[in-house]
């Protein structure tokens, strides 16, 4: 009796069976993405992506672009970074979403200089980045220690004309502060025809210990965002950060008497000098795979 690969890929995975009404979603889903694809996005689990790449060596579904592609991204999402590379050096011609899983992948496992290297080899190659690559590559310079690959890649960008959309400029923002070059930040801000509430989320964020130039992003955020309560507790750490504590507990009174709440379940953390927004039950975050599935140990 013969069967389809995919159904024995699907059987092998080690979540529950799937409720009548769940399956009758993933039909639906198949008519739109790929069953490859779609049992990629099922996985929970290393072992279950580690799984499903041995069945695609075996069918021969490896040597389709999407599929490889796919499967990058799944190891990237569980920092199998090793895994992902050997993936990506069997595509005869990786395109622009392959790389830009690589680089993401190398910058998320801090090889930020390897990053830099998969970015010029593109370049070579005559391929086109898009703003998720230099996204990418940008976050992957704001963890150098010297700026002038940041400064280059920044160049490369006005030259080629790229549109600096909200995510382009916030990695621009968080990269300059992270060096201490606010004055860089500021001329980013300045050339914007309109700037939105995450870029100034992203300049604030980094001015952890310069509450001069910290003052001045909050009141250009609080233009944008005056009733955000969570913008006010951001700058609330700032002001802590920087020793400040007068000015921590009027941002506190300030929001306690004009009734604004923070998110639930939100909370910022400095690591090494940067501050992280977390959020309950965030679902883009760059980790999130790796966060639920370290939850899950503690609550086991």
């Amino acid at each position: 009796m013969s069967f389809c690969p995919l159904h024995y890929m699907a059987a092998s995975l080690t979540h529950p069976p799937l409720l009548p009404k769940h399956r009758d979603l993933v039909v639906r889903l198949c008519h739109k993405v790929p069953p490859s694809v779609l049992l990629l996005q099922m996985c929970h689990k290393f072992e279950e992506v580690r799984q499903l790449h041995a069945q695609f060596l075996v069918t021969g579904l490896l040597g389709h672009p999407l599929n490889a592609g796919r499967l990058i991204e799944s190891y990237v999402e569980f920092s199998g970074i090793n895994y992902a590379i050997s993936v990506f050096e069997t595509i005869p011609s990786p395109d622009i979403f392959a790389y830009n899983n690589i680089i993401r992948g190398l910058t998320l496992c801090k090889f930020p200089h390897e990053a830099l290297l998969l970015f010029n080899k593109l370049l070579q190659e005559g391929r086109n980045p898009d703003s998720f690559t230099y996204t990418f590559v940008l976050k992957a310079c704001s963890h150098l220690e010297v700026l002038s690959e940041g400064e280059q890649v920044h160049c490369h960008m006005i030259k080629a004309g790229v549109a600096m959309g909200t995510h382009i400029t916030s990695s621009l923002i968080k990269m300059y502060t992270n060096a201490d070059m606010i004055p860089c930040a500021e001329r980013v801000l300045a050339e914007l025809s309109q700037v939105k509430v995450p870029t100034f989320n992203s300049m604030l964020s980094g001015m952890y210990n310069d509450v001069k130039r910290g003052n001045w992003a909050l009141r250009h955020l609080m233009d944008l965002a005056p009733q955000s309560g969570d913008r006010y507790k951001l700058a609330g750490l700032m002001f802590a950060n920087a020793g400040v504590k007068e000015n921590a507990y009027e941002i506190r009174k300030f929001m306690k008497e004009n009734s604004l709440k923070s998110r639930r379940g939100l909370s910022y953390v400095q690591v090494q000098g940067k501050v992280h927004e977390f959020v309950a039950g965030d679902i883009i975050h760059n980790d999130v795979r790796e966060i639920y599935r370290l939850w899950g140990g503690l609550t086991d």
